[in-house]
């Protein structure tokens, strides 16, 4: 039996023996995506990762889930090669230092990621402000927006709010370490706006980075994870 292989980007592209996939979670090259059935995702290029030689996917009959449609719901479709992450798990389970090597590897990349987050949260992560990539604001920074409006309006907002600091012109991604930290219109569940943000992202074709914390039952939360975030997620990382 083999294990599938996903890129960093989500996209299975390989399969490898149990072993390699053991080492490479053992050397941080790779996180599980899913356990039923066993996915891994690599972190790194795959020729990093030593997988140049490994059996293509496509070849094998492994009855494994199909690549997931990068086609949003609700009559939703896009030509733009935009993603958005969703990183899924309890409270010290490693969620924010995901989060954080991501967008280390993105400003690596010499790209633009605007970064929503509190100021004690900005201290700990992001010491070094220096780079001209990292684009790093708190809510307080958005204070003449409402805590009234509507999913879609704060998804506008965000976006417009990036590009008046960032433009236009580069690849880029908007990363938020969860939605607790606003203050959001009682009115609507935090999953509608993790919605309309992945929607306004997708149409402007900005990658979107994500973190959700699980419940109280941390046994039970795991298989339930709401519906919104599967359909409106292209990469699902469940961290344990």
């Amino acid at each position: 039996m083999r294990v599938a292989v996903k890129n960093m980007s989500g996209v299975f592209i390989h399969s490898t023996t149990p072993r390699k996939a053991r080492l490479l979670l053992k050397e941080k090259k790779a996180v599980i995506e899913s356990n039923n059935p066993f996915i891994i995702r690599l972190l790194f290029s795959k020729s990093e990762c030593g997988l140049k030689d490994s059996k293509s996917l496509n070849k094998l009959n492994s009855g494994l889930l199909s690549e997931k449609d990068t086609t949003m719901s609700e009559g939703l479709s896009f030509k733009n090669n935009s993603k958005t992450h969703l990183i899924f798990g309890a409270i010290g389970c490693g969620k924010t230092t995901m989060f954080k090597q991501l967008i280390q590897e993105k400003l690596n990349r010499d790209e633009d990621v605007f970064v929503l987050g509190n100021e004690m949260y900005g201290r700990l992560y992001f010491n070094d402000r220096s780079n001209n990539k990292l684009h790093f604001y708190s809510p307080s920074d958005m204070s003449d927006f409402s805590s009234k409006s509507a999913p879609k309006d704060l998804a506008e907002y965000i976006v417009n709010f990036y590009y008046s600091v960032a433009g236009k012109d580069n690849p880029r991604t908007i990363a938020i370490d969860g939605f607790e930290q606003f203050e959001l219109n009682p009115d609507y569940s935090t999953s509608e706006y993790f919605r309309e943000l992945a929607k306004e992202c997708r149409t402007k074709d900005i990658n979107f980075l994500y973190t959700l914390g699980v419940g109280s039952d941390k046994k039970e939360s795991y298989h339930k994870l709401p519906g919104i975030y599967e359909r409106f997620s292209d990469i699902i990382t469940v961290l344990k």
